[in-house]
């Protein structure tokens, strides 16, 4: 008997119905295949989409083959049939709260933790792989991308997108260039034409070119010659085994800070490397190890691609649209009936040896055969792993200190410093300050001008030329200023900068990275001294039956999106390795 004569037989047995087979969780139906038409999909607000209840005639083994013969062939082309049929999907008995006692086989064959960009990459991998592999992707907050967000704001040509957190990709970085290819979505180039700006300490506001260095000859040798040494010592770090360097246990006990000071000789140069550190990482380099400095910049290519602008750079392109696009398109591929928002993770239990357990907040309970964490470290440490994570692992989560940033868009009618001949960036040099009180958001700052709250800002004028100015501020130190009143702060350091045009905007929006429930490390995390020769190999080597995602457990750019997007496809290819030894998935 062929396959579809076999597969129609089955489906007169089972009575034709088209039903998914539903799993239940304490009394809470999930669809692991929905099969449901395109017009029912969830498109547009984030939401989880459910499946009908299979009909009280049949059982959710028969609703698994229970396929129309056209249904039985869209299902065949897309690999659907193969996770509906596998035998991971009848482990749980409709209308229970426990999965069946006869049977061993788990819920759901992988549950991913984390709905940001590493844990969907992970999702739409397995999917993609059409090995019938059914998954879960659990989520805390109330919608997808973690530290991925944007909104939608009054702008210049009616509504237009923003994003507020992880916004550019480079060229260079060719996960995120595949994945934005394959999703058909369209990029532009970060605006960098004009004059850029360095507001040092004392007050000085210098002007400078793109691939230039705001300095005297004198400062400008100083600093280049700092350049030059830090892309020759980072060719001796491993990405692999940066452990293995032979002055890898010298520059892991060296702060940043202190490497700066034994080879930057000019103040201007220090402060200045300071200011593109703070701008990169989030923490000051005082936080983080030499090693790690090192081994960062060799992950994404040199020291041009991680701090310069233009081609080739880290912050070469965006996305129209807004980066959170490529979250919300994968949230579809995979299937949104896949996804469970807001309820997060609290326990991972290896207990048993052939289920894991995963079990959220609001106590529901999930088995499976294997895990993907896609978490950022801070959280992955708040999970309760039974048995106890190893101590390598726990160390190294101890010594990830995280960046925390508040981001702002501010949208306008015209593009008013283009004209001035302006990139619209500048980069504030100045020394750090404390938090300033609410009456001091008006006072001068050496006599120079108001009190700015951000330390960076850029041109963010949208592929529709949609003008807008985006910024970064260190939020611990203005986080207790009224949001109006940081914003009127805000306006007032543009305007220092490009006129009284900066007092009439469009619209504003802000996200404060430190205040955010369930991710409040951004930009990334970095590695304190000490973290990467005790602990470094426990950053992507899985734990059992857990394996581990995100762009902090990555060697090919380290801290973006590209890097976040490689390991969810490493840990894919780890799981499938896994569950699936015969099939490959491209990395």
């Amino acid at each position: 008997m062929s396959f579809f004569s076999s597969l129609l037989k089955r489906n007169e047995k089972a009575g034709g119905g088209d039903e998914a087979p539903v799993f239940i969780e304490n009394g809470d139906a999930l669809s692991t295949e929905t099969g449901q038409s395109a017009s029912t999909k969830t498109t547009g607000a984030i939401a989880t989409a459910r499946s009908p209840a299979p009909s009280p005639s049949a059982t959710p083994r028969s609703s698994a083959v229970g396929l129309s013969l056209a249904s039985a062939f869209k299902k065949i082309t897309t690999g659907d049939l193969l996770t509906e049929l596998h035998p991971s999907n009848h482990g749980v008995a409709a209308g229970t709260d426990e999965p069946d006692a006869g049977s061993k086989s788990p819920s759901v064959s992988v549950v991913i933790v984390g709905a940001g960009l590493a844990g969907l990459a992970a999702a739409h991998s397995l999917r993609c792989a059409n090995q019938g592999i059914s998954l879960l992707v659990l989520e805390s907050s109330d919608r997808v991308g973690s530290r991925i967000v944007t909104r939608d704001l009054e702008s210049s040509n009616g509504r237009d997108f923003w994003d507020l957190g992880a916004q550019w990709i480079s060229g260079s970085q060719i996960h995120m260039m595949q994945l934005v290819d394959q999703l058909d979505l369209q990029m532009y180039t970060q605006t960098d034409a004009g004059t850029h700006l360095a507001h040092f300490d004392d007050g000085r506001k210098v002007a400078f070119e793109a691939l230039t260095h705001p300095f005297s000859s004198m400062t400008k040798l100083d600093y280049t010659t700092f350049i030059s040494k830090v892309e020759k010592l980072r060719l001796e770090v491993s990405l692999e085994n940066p452990e293995d360097c032979p002055m890898a246990r010298e520059w892991d006990s060296v702060t940043l800070e202190q490497f700066r000071k034994q080879h930057i000789w000019t103040a201007a140069a220090q402060q200045y490397f300071d200011a593109q550190i703070k701008l990169v990482f989030g923490v000051p380099p005082s936080e983080m190890s030499t090693l790690f400095f090192l081994f960062v910049i060799s992950s994404a290519g040199g020291w041009h691609s991680l701090f310069e602008m233009g081609s080739e750079t880290a912050r070469e392109f965006r996305i129209k649209g807004g980066t959170q696009r490529v979250c919300e398109i994968l949230a579809d591929k995979i299937n949104r009936s896949y996804l469970k928002l807001g309820d997060p993770v609290v326990s991972i239990n290896q207990s048993d040896s052939e289920l894991v357990t995963v079990q959220t907040l609001s106590g529901k309970r999930y088995r499976c055969e294997r895990v993907i964490v896609a978490l950022p470290p801070k959280y992955t440490a708040k999970i309760n792993f039974s048995p106890p994570m190893t101590m390598e692992r726990d160390g190294l989560l101890q010594r990830m200190p995280s960046g925390n940033s508040l981001y702002f868009v501010v949208t306008y009618k015209e593009a008013f410093w283009q004209k001035q001949g302006f990139s619209g960036y500048v980069i504030r040099v100045t020394s750090s300050a404390n938090k300033p009180s609410q009456s001091e958001a008006e006072t001068t700052e050496n006599g120079a001008g108001p009190q700015i709250p951000f330390t960076a800002l850029f041109d963010a004028t949208t592929m529709d030329q949609s003008p807008a100015l985006s910024g970064k501020v260190e939020a611990t130190k203005w986080r207790q200023i009224p949001i109006e009143e940081r914003k009127v702060a805000i306006l007032k350091g543009i305007e220092f900068y490009f006129g009284v045009e900066a007092m009439e905007p469009l619209d504003y929006a802000e996200v404060d990275w430190g205040t955010e429930s369930f991710c409040s490390s951004y930009p990334s995390c970095v590695f304190a001294p000490g973290a990467i020769t005790g602990y470094f190999q426990a950053l992507k080597t899985p734990f059992q039956r857990v394996h581990w995602a995100g762009e902090e457990t990555t060697v090919r750019w380290f801290g973006f999106m590209d890097g976040a997007v490689y390991s969810g496809k490493r840990a894919a290819q780890e799981v499938l390795n896994e569950l699936r030894p015969d099939v490959v998935v491209g990395v």
